[in-house]
Protein backbone atom coordinates (compact mmCIF):
# COMPACT_ATOMS: atom_id res chain seq x y z
CA UNK A 1 0.00 0.00 0.00
CA UNK A 2 1.95 3.29 -1.22
CA UNK A 3 2.80 5.45 1.69
CA UNK A 4 0.38 8.26 1.26
CA UNK A 5 -2.50 5.56 1.63
CA UNK A 6 -1.46 4.32 5.14
CA UNK A 7 -0.84 8.28 6.22
CA UNK A 8 -5.12 8.51 5.04
CA UNK A 9 -5.70 5.11 6.63
CA UNK A 10 -4.81 6.23 10.13
CA UNK A 11 -6.20 10.11 9.97
CA UNK A 12 -9.62 8.64 8.97
CA UNK A 13 -9.46 5.53 10.95
CA UNK A 14 -11.43 6.42 14.53
CA UNK A 15 -9.90 4.57 16.66
CA UNK A 16 -6.14 6.02 15.84
CA UNK A 17 -6.95 9.38 15.09
CA UNK A 18 -9.03 9.95 17.98
CA UNK A 19 -5.23 8.85 20.42
CA UNK A 20 -3.55 10.90 17.49
CA UNK A 21 -5.80 14.05 17.45
CA UNK A 22 -5.45 14.21 21.23
CA UNK A 23 -2.11 15.00 21.07
CA UNK A 24 -2.79 17.75 18.26
CA UNK A 25 -3.86 22.03 19.15
CA UNK A 26 -6.27 23.22 17.46
CA UNK A 27 -3.82 24.73 14.56
CA UNK A 28 -2.45 21.76 14.10
CA UNK A 29 -6.26 20.09 13.96
CA UNK A 30 -6.98 22.94 11.42
CA UNK A 31 -3.91 22.31 9.33
CA UNK A 32 -4.62 18.55 9.35
CA UNK A 33 -8.30 19.53 8.17
CA UNK A 34 -7.04 21.20 4.80
CA UNK A 35 -5.05 18.56 3.82
CA UNK A 36 -8.50 16.95 1.73
CA UNK A 37 -12.47 16.01 2.47
CA UNK A 38 -11.56 13.28 4.11
CA UNK A 39 -9.96 14.12 6.93
CA UNK A 40 -11.97 17.46 7.31
CA UNK A 41 -14.62 15.52 7.83
CA UNK A 42 -12.95 13.01 10.40
CA UNK A 43 -11.51 16.00 12.26
CA UNK A 44 -15.25 17.70 12.56
CA UNK A 45 -16.47 14.14 13.74
CA UNK A 46 -13.33 14.06 16.62
CA UNK A 47 -13.89 17.06 17.52
CA UNK A 48 -17.71 17.09 17.78
CA UNK A 49 -17.62 13.81 19.52
CA UNK A 50 -15.03 14.89 22.20
CA UNK A 51 -15.89 18.08 23.12
CA UNK A 52 -19.30 16.50 23.47
CA UNK A 53 -18.07 13.37 25.71
CA UNK A 54 -16.24 15.80 27.55
CA UNK A 55 -18.87 18.61 28.56
CA UNK A 56 -21.04 15.52 29.60
CA UNK A 57 -18.17 15.00 32.17
CA UNK A 58 -17.91 18.32 33.46
CA UNK A 59 -21.67 18.98 33.89
CA UNK A 60 -22.06 15.24 35.43
CA UNK A 61 -19.56 16.58 38.33
CA UNK A 62 -22.10 19.45 39.20
CA UNK A 63 -25.69 17.33 38.57
CA UNK A 64 -24.88 13.94 39.84
CA UNK A 65 -24.75 11.72 36.14
CA UNK A 66 -25.01 11.86 32.77
CA UNK A 67 -28.85 12.24 32.71
CA UNK A 68 -28.38 15.35 34.91
CA UNK A 69 -25.80 16.63 32.29
CA UNK A 70 -28.35 15.90 29.68
CA UNK A 71 -31.14 17.71 31.42
CA UNK A 72 -29.10 20.79 32.30
CA UNK A 73 -28.17 20.96 28.50
CA UNK A 74 -31.69 20.80 27.48
CA UNK A 75 -32.27 23.76 29.89
CA UNK A 76 -29.50 25.47 28.01
CA UNK A 77 -31.29 25.19 24.47
CA UNK A 78 -34.49 26.39 25.92
CA UNK A 79 -32.80 29.08 27.44
CA UNK A 80 -30.47 29.91 25.49
CA UNK A 81 -27.96 30.72 28.21
CA UNK A 82 -23.78 30.54 28.13
CA UNK A 83 -21.07 28.78 29.87
CA UNK A 84 -18.03 30.41 30.34
CA UNK A 85 -14.85 31.11 32.33
CA UNK A 86 -12.69 27.62 33.59
CA UNK A 87 -15.50 25.00 32.25
CA UNK A 88 -15.36 26.65 28.63
CA UNK A 89 -11.53 27.22 28.64
CA UNK A 90 -11.11 23.10 29.61
CA UNK A 91 -13.20 21.86 27.31
CA UNK A 92 -11.38 23.98 24.52
CA UNK A 93 -8.27 22.97 26.10
CA UNK A 94 -9.23 18.95 26.38
CA UNK A 95 -8.02 19.51 29.84
CA UNK A 96 -9.09 19.43 33.44
CA UNK A 97 -8.84 21.76 36.30
CA UNK A 98 -9.47 20.38 39.66
CA UNK A 99 -12.03 22.27 41.62
CA UNK A 100 -13.28 24.17 39.07
CA UNK A 101 -17.04 26.63 39.20
CA UNK A 102 -19.23 26.00 36.96
CA UNK A 103 -20.13 29.86 35.37
CA UNK A 104 -23.54 30.63 33.75
CA UNK A 105 -24.64 33.90 32.08
CA UNK A 106 -27.91 34.24 31.33
CA UNK A 107 -30.29 37.00 30.98
CA UNK A 108 -32.09 39.01 33.38
CA UNK A 109 -35.74 37.29 32.62
CA UNK A 110 -34.13 33.68 33.37
CA UNK A 111 -32.44 34.29 36.14
CA UNK A 112 -35.17 33.04 38.59
CA UNK A 113 -36.01 29.79 36.66
CA UNK A 114 -31.97 28.71 36.84
CA UNK A 115 -31.82 29.68 40.34
CA UNK A 116 -34.93 27.60 41.26
CA UNK A 117 -33.50 24.88 38.79
CA UNK A 118 -30.16 24.59 40.96
CA UNK A 119 -32.03 24.61 44.06
CA UNK A 120 -34.27 21.85 43.71
CA UNK A 121 -30.96 19.82 42.49
CA UNK A 122 -29.57 20.12 46.05
CA UNK A 123 -27.37 23.32 45.61
CA UNK A 124 -27.69 25.41 48.62
CA UNK A 125 -28.00 30.15 47.69
CA UNK A 126 -24.68 31.60 49.23
CA UNK A 127 -24.97 35.39 50.55
CA UNK A 128 -22.33 37.55 49.52
CA UNK A 129 -19.57 37.12 51.78
CA UNK A 130 -21.75 34.89 54.47
CA UNK A 131 -23.09 35.24 56.36
CA UNK A 132 -22.58 39.51 57.19
CA UNK A 133 -24.17 40.50 53.95
CA UNK A 134 -26.77 40.34 51.21
CA UNK A 135 -30.26 38.42 51.52
CA UNK A 136 -30.82 35.53 53.50
CA UNK A 137 -32.68 33.60 51.06
CA UNK A 138 -32.60 32.97 46.84
CA UNK A 139 -36.15 34.64 46.91
CA UNK A 140 -35.29 37.29 48.20
CA UNK A 141 -32.33 38.19 46.44
CA UNK A 142 -34.39 37.51 43.43
CA UNK A 143 -36.98 40.42 45.03
CA UNK A 144 -33.97 43.28 45.12
CA UNK A 145 -32.50 41.80 41.97
CA UNK A 146 -35.82 42.43 39.99
CA UNK A 147 -35.91 46.02 41.78
CA UNK A 148 -33.26 47.52 39.68
CA UNK A 149 -33.59 50.78 41.62
CA UNK A 150 -31.57 49.46 44.46
CA UNK A 151 -28.05 49.97 42.95
CA UNK A 152 -26.28 49.84 46.49
CA UNK A 153 -27.03 46.16 46.96
CA UNK A 154 -24.21 44.93 47.22
CA UNK A 155 -24.05 41.68 44.73
CA UNK A 156 -19.96 40.81 43.29
CA UNK A 157 -20.04 42.52 40.51
CA UNK A 158 -17.58 44.62 38.45
CA UNK A 159 -19.77 47.14 36.79
CA UNK A 160 -23.27 47.43 37.17
CA UNK A 161 -24.19 46.05 33.99
CA UNK A 162 -24.64 42.33 35.68
CA UNK A 163 -25.19 40.46 38.98
CA UNK A 164 -23.63 37.35 40.47
CA UNK A 165 -25.96 34.63 42.36
CA UNK A 166 -23.58 31.69 43.92
CA UNK A 167 -24.65 28.40 44.56
CA UNK A 168 -23.04 25.75 46.88
CA UNK A 169 -23.27 22.11 47.07
CA UNK A 170 -21.66 19.95 49.74
CA UNK A 171 -19.59 16.47 48.49
CA UNK A 172 -19.98 13.11 49.87
CA UNK A 173 -18.78 12.52 52.02
CA UNK A 174 -17.88 16.10 53.94
CA UNK A 175 -17.05 17.96 56.67
CA UNK A 176 -20.38 19.18 58.19
CA UNK A 177 -19.19 20.96 60.54
CA UNK A 178 -17.06 23.46 58.15
CA UNK A 179 -19.67 26.14 57.34
CA UNK A 180 -20.84 25.73 53.23
CA UNK A 181 -19.44 29.09 52.21
CA UNK A 182 -16.08 28.00 53.70
CA UNK A 183 -16.06 24.20 52.51
CA UNK A 184 -13.59 24.10 49.34
CA UNK A 185 -14.75 20.73 48.75
CA UNK A 186 -17.82 21.94 47.74
CA UNK A 187 -19.70 22.42 44.16
CA UNK A 188 -20.17 25.99 43.54
CA UNK A 189 -21.99 27.53 40.47
CA UNK A 190 -21.99 31.62 39.81
CA UNK A 191 -24.95 32.78 37.88
CA UNK A 192 -24.17 35.74 36.23
CA UNK A 193 -27.15 37.53 35.26
CA UNK A 194 -27.66 40.88 32.50
CA UNK A 195 -29.55 43.29 34.12
CA UNK A 196 -32.26 45.43 32.44
CA UNK A 197 -29.20 48.19 30.18
CA UNK A 198 -26.79 45.19 29.72
CA UNK A 199 -26.55 42.33 27.42
CA UNK A 200 -25.42 38.99 27.81
CA UNK A 201 -22.52 38.65 25.70
CA UNK A 202 -21.51 42.53 26.25
CA UNK A 203 -20.37 40.38 29.73
CA UNK A 204 -18.21 38.53 27.64
CA UNK A 205 -16.75 41.29 26.31
CA UNK A 206 -15.72 42.79 29.52
CA UNK A 207 -14.25 39.63 31.13
CA UNK A 208 -10.50 40.49 32.10
CA UNK A 209 -8.12 38.96 29.59
CA UNK A 210 -8.90 37.15 25.95
CA UNK A 211 -7.51 33.73 27.77
CA UNK A 212 -11.07 33.30 29.40
CA UNK A 213 -12.56 35.08 25.96
CA UNK A 214 -14.38 31.15 25.22
CA UNK A 215 -17.71 30.31 25.95
CA UNK A 216 -20.32 26.91 25.17
CA UNK A 217 -23.62 27.46 23.72
CA UNK A 218 -26.23 24.95 23.83
CA UNK A 219 -24.90 23.59 20.04
CA UNK A 220 -21.67 25.29 20.11
CA UNK A 221 -18.29 26.02 21.85
CA UNK A 222 -16.45 28.99 20.41
CA UNK A 223 -13.14 30.67 21.77
CA UNK A 224 -13.00 34.29 20.33
CA UNK A 225 -8.77 34.38 20.26
CA UNK A 226 -7.80 30.66 20.17
CA UNK A 227 -4.63 31.58 18.52
CA UNK A 228 -3.21 33.21 21.83
CA UNK A 229 -4.83 31.03 24.00
CA UNK A 230 -4.17 27.58 22.74
CA UNK A 231 -1.24 27.95 20.44
CA UNK A 232 0.68 30.62 22.25
CA UNK A 233 -0.56 29.80 25.89
CA UNK A 234 -0.85 33.25 26.38
CA UNK A 235 -3.59 36.38 26.86
CA UNK A 236 -3.73 39.89 26.49
CA UNK A 237 -5.42 41.97 29.87
CA UNK A 238 -8.32 44.21 29.57
CA UNK A 239 -7.63 46.83 30.89
CA UNK A 240 -4.60 48.12 32.57
CA UNK A 241 -3.67 45.75 35.65
CA UNK A 242 -2.26 48.15 37.88
CA UNK A 243 -5.94 49.31 38.74
CA UNK A 244 -7.32 45.87 38.03
CA UNK A 245 -9.38 44.54 40.64
CA UNK A 246 -9.40 41.02 39.61
CA UNK A 247 -5.73 40.11 40.42
CA UNK A 248 -6.49 36.95 41.59
CA UNK A 249 -7.91 35.58 38.98
CA UNK A 250 -5.60 36.31 36.43
CA UNK A 251 -2.88 35.01 39.10
CA UNK A 252 -4.87 31.30 38.83
CA UNK A 253 -4.73 31.54 35.00
CA UNK A 254 -0.96 32.34 35.24
CA UNK A 255 -0.89 29.15 37.61
CA UNK A 256 -2.39 27.44 34.68
CA UNK A 257 0.77 27.86 32.13
CA UNK A 258 -0.94 30.86 30.54
CA UNK A 259 1.48 34.31 30.01
CA UNK A 260 -1.00 37.21 30.84
CA UNK A 261 0.34 40.37 29.18
CA UNK A 262 -0.78 44.21 29.93
CA UNK A 263 0.57 45.20 27.00
CA UNK A 264 0.58 44.56 22.68
CA UNK A 265 3.86 43.16 21.01
CA UNK A 266 5.04 43.10 17.69
CA UNK A 267 4.01 39.79 16.77
CA UNK A 268 0.63 40.86 16.92
CA UNK A 269 0.45 42.62 14.16
CA UNK A 270 2.26 40.39 11.89
CA UNK A 271 0.57 38.66 9.20
CA UNK A 272 0.18 34.64 8.84
CA UNK A 273 -0.93 31.98 6.79
CA UNK A 274 -2.07 30.10 9.85
CA UNK A 275 -6.19 29.09 8.82
CA UNK A 276 -6.48 29.47 12.87
CA UNK A 277 -5.91 33.51 11.95
CA UNK A 278 -7.67 33.70 8.31
CA UNK A 279 -8.93 37.39 7.85
CA UNK A 280 -10.05 39.52 5.13
CA UNK A 281 -7.58 40.42 2.70
CA UNK A 282 -8.38 43.87 2.38
CA UNK A 283 -6.21 44.86 6.17
CA UNK A 284 -9.60 45.59 8.00
CA UNK A 285 -8.00 42.90 10.44
CA UNK A 286 -4.49 41.84 11.84
CA UNK A 287 -3.80 38.49 11.89
CA UNK A 288 -1.56 38.16 14.37
CA UNK A 289 -1.72 36.18 17.86
CA UNK A 290 -4.83 38.96 18.92
CA UNK A 291 -6.45 39.62 15.95
CA UNK A 292 -7.50 43.72 15.34
CA UNK A 293 -10.19 45.17 13.44
CA UNK A 294 -13.51 44.58 13.46
CA UNK A 295 -14.61 41.01 14.70
CA UNK A 296 -18.18 38.97 14.45
CA UNK A 297 -18.60 35.44 16.47
CA UNK A 298 -18.04 32.78 14.25
CA UNK A 299 -15.83 35.15 11.77
CA UNK A 300 -11.90 33.26 10.85
CA UNK A 301 -10.01 34.45 13.71
CA UNK A 302 -12.47 32.22 16.35
CA UNK A 303 -12.59 28.75 16.68
CA UNK A 304 -16.10 27.07 16.59
CA UNK A 305 -16.87 23.37 17.58
CA UNK A 306 -20.28 22.26 17.03
CA UNK A 307 -21.64 19.80 19.30
CA UNK A 308 -23.64 16.74 19.20
CA UNK A 309 -27.30 17.76 20.34
CA UNK A 310 -29.41 14.95 18.78
CA UNK A 311 -31.02 13.91 22.42
CA UNK A 312 -32.06 17.86 22.96
CA UNK A 313 -35.22 18.50 22.06
CA UNK A 314 -35.73 22.26 20.61
CA UNK A 315 -39.28 23.67 19.99
CA UNK A 316 -39.66 23.85 16.67
CA UNK A 317 -40.52 27.63 15.07
CA UNK A 318 -38.93 29.27 18.10
CA UNK A 319 -36.50 32.33 17.28
CA UNK A 320 -33.57 31.57 18.34
CA UNK A 321 -30.68 33.89 19.00
CA UNK A 322 -28.07 34.56 16.71
CA UNK A 323 -24.73 34.15 18.28
CA UNK A 324 -23.29 35.23 14.83
CA UNK A 325 -24.70 38.55 15.01
CA UNK A 326 -22.89 39.75 17.99
CA UNK A 327 -19.47 41.86 16.99
CA UNK A 328 -17.08 44.09 18.51
CA UNK A 329 -13.59 45.81 17.57
CA UNK A 330 -10.28 45.68 18.32
CA UNK A 331 -8.28 48.27 18.24
CA UNK A 332 -4.94 49.70 19.41
CA UNK A 333 -4.90 52.68 21.52
CA UNK A 334 -2.27 54.91 19.91
CA UNK A 335 0.30 56.48 22.54
CA UNK A 336 -0.43 53.31 24.58
CA UNK A 337 0.17 49.79 23.95
CA UNK A 338 -3.24 48.66 25.26
CA UNK A 339 -5.99 47.50 23.08
CA UNK A 340 -9.61 48.92 23.32
CA UNK A 341 -12.13 46.94 23.01
CA UNK A 342 -15.55 48.52 21.35
CA UNK A 343 -19.21 47.60 21.29
CA UNK A 344 -22.42 48.92 21.63
CA UNK A 345 -25.53 47.30 22.63
CA UNK A 346 -28.35 46.79 19.74
CA UNK A 347 -32.04 46.70 20.90
CA UNK A 348 -35.15 47.62 19.51
CA UNK A 349 -38.80 46.58 19.39
CA UNK A 350 -37.93 45.37 16.23
CA UNK A 351 -35.85 42.97 17.57
CA UNK A 352 -36.39 39.78 20.15
CA UNK A 353 -33.15 39.80 21.38
CA UNK A 354 -30.65 42.11 22.24
CA UNK A 355 -26.98 42.33 20.26
CA UNK A 356 -23.37 43.78 20.81
CA UNK A 357 -22.51 45.06 17.31
CA UNK A 358 -19.68 47.97 16.34
CA UNK A 359 -20.02 51.18 16.72
CA UNK A 360 -20.13 51.41 12.94
CA UNK A 361 -22.50 48.92 12.55
CA UNK A 362 -24.71 50.41 15.14
CA UNK A 363 -24.93 54.00 13.99
CA UNK A 364 -25.93 51.80 10.52
CA UNK A 365 -28.74 50.58 11.67
CA UNK A 366 -29.67 52.78 14.69
CA UNK A 367 -32.33 55.39 12.44
CA UNK A 368 -34.00 51.98 11.33
CA UNK A 369 -34.39 49.58 13.94
CA UNK A 370 -33.31 52.14 17.45
CA UNK A 371 -35.92 53.87 19.54
CA UNK A 372 -35.01 57.39 19.16
CA UNK A 373 -36.07 58.24 23.05
CA UNK A 374 -34.15 54.60 23.76
CA UNK A 375 -30.91 54.99 21.63
CA UNK A 376 -28.94 57.22 23.82
CA UNK A 377 -29.56 55.46 27.01
CA UNK A 378 -28.57 52.31 25.39
CA UNK A 379 -25.48 52.70 23.95
CA UNK A 380 -23.15 50.98 25.78
CA UNK A 381 -19.19 50.79 25.04
CA UNK A 382 -16.44 49.46 27.48
CA UNK A 383 -13.35 51.02 27.26
CA UNK A 384 -10.26 51.08 29.44
CA UNK A 385 -11.31 54.40 31.98
CA UNK A 386 -7.81 55.98 31.02
CA UNK A 387 -8.31 55.60 27.13
CA UNK A 388 -11.65 56.42 26.81
CA UNK A 389 -12.41 59.00 24.38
Amino acid sequence: MPSDEVGLKILTSPPIYDLLYDYCTPGMLQRLARTCSSVYGETADYLRHTFSIRLTKQLARFFGDNEGALAFRQLQARLEFLICGSQALQLMDRTTYENSDLDLYISRSHTKEVGEYLLAAGYTYIRLREPCIGPASFEDAIHRFEDLDSDDYPFSTRTGEFRTFTFRKRLNPSDTSVPLHEDSSALQVQVVAARRRGHLFSVVLQFHSTVVMNFIAWDRAVSMYPRATFERREGLLNYDKKSFSDTPAIEKYESRGFRIRTEIESHDFTRSQDPMTTSPDDGTAFEGAIPFGPRFVGDGNCWTVKLDTTNLQVAPGVMRWSLEANSWSLSRSFGTRKKLTKFENLRSGSLKHVYSVTREFHDFLKDLLIDKSDSDDDSEAWLPSDDAQ
